[in-house]
């Protein structure tokens, strides 16, 4: 019985961590768009570390995440299913 707490206690442990990540990452980004050179509205997200605009001189990775023509959507009011919201 003694390891059986000690198992819940530490998945409780990694789901509050996980929230609080989460939650830190949902306060990151922003929801933008362009126009394309064919006319079309292209939205995406954008994330960006907290101290981004603190630390200009900083580098940070770039991570771009390319998918298929599929999952696009329509740039814009489906932008959101994207992270299921």
């Amino acid at each position: 019985m003694k390891n059986f707490t000690y198992v819940h206690r530490k998945a409780l442990t990694i789901i509050a961590f996980l929230i609080v990540t989460h939650s830190a990452l949902i306060g990151q980004q922003v929801g933008r768009g362009l126009t394309a050179s064919n006319g079309v509205f292209i939205g995406f997200y954008e994330y960006k570390p907290t101290d981004y605009s603190a630390n200009p001189n900083e580098k940070y990775p770039v991570m771009i995440f390319l998918h298929g023509i599929g999952e696009r959507g329509n740039g814009s009011t489906e932008l959101s299913m994207v992270l299921g919201q």
